[in-house]
């Protein structure tokens, strides 16, 4: 009977052993992504705010802007605010002012989601455009008025991402997909 008892304990243990053995792997998984989480958002601060300083047009008050539209940007599409981030920090790069790189965050969003490319591609085609070189946008089939972009390069690229794209992003984000990967960037 005691022999029998020690084997049902034995079973017991290997069984508690083996339940811990995996909470203890999905604790490291969770840790693991965390991390990277916290180690992006710490890049993305860090390049914005390296951005700021070298380019005096922005304005020592153009980081609570930043963060402010990282932040409803990410309410509303599937564009995380680490993500936003590093599209101002791009498109600052430019030597653009605090207005002109509010006005361009959110089409660069939506211009990177409805032709499925990455952000940083977007916003440095959408930086070479404002600033009179529209061939990358005309590469993804965006075209900018070539007369008006001669006189104002800025405003040309702004209609012609708005004509091609604006709002997409929003509207990608009412999705049961965009609203899965709002969620998703939000916990991180």
């Amino acid at each position: 009977k005691s022999r029998l008892s020690m084997q049902r304990m034995g079973k017991q243990a290997a069984i508690t052993g083996g339940v811990m053995l995996a909470a203890g792997g999905v604790m490291a998984v969770a840790l693991r992504g965390t991390v990277k989480s916290a180690q992006e958002a710490e890049l993305a601060q860090l390049k914005l705010q390296s951005t700021i300083r070298g380019n005096k047009a922005l304005g020592a008050d153009a980081m609570g802007a930043f963060e402010g539209q990282a932040k409803a940007l990410q309410r509303y599409t599937v564009a995380s605010d680490e993500a936003v981030m590093g599209i101002q920090a791009m498109l600052g790069q430019f030597g653009m002012t605090k207005s002109e790189v509010l006005t361009l965050t959110p089409l660069v969003v939506d211009i990177s989601r409805k032709m499925g490319i990455d952000f940083e591609s977007a916003a440095k085609a959408v930086g070479k455009a404002a600033e009179g070189s529209t061939g990358a946008l005309k590469k993804m089939g965006i075209v900018v008025d070539q007369a008006k972009a001669k006189v104002d390069p800025f405003g040309a690229t702004v209609d012609a991402l708005r004509r091609a794209a604006g709002g997409f992003a929003a509207t990608e984000g009412k999705t049961f997909a965009g609203q899965m990967a709002i969620l998703s960037n939000q916990a991180d």
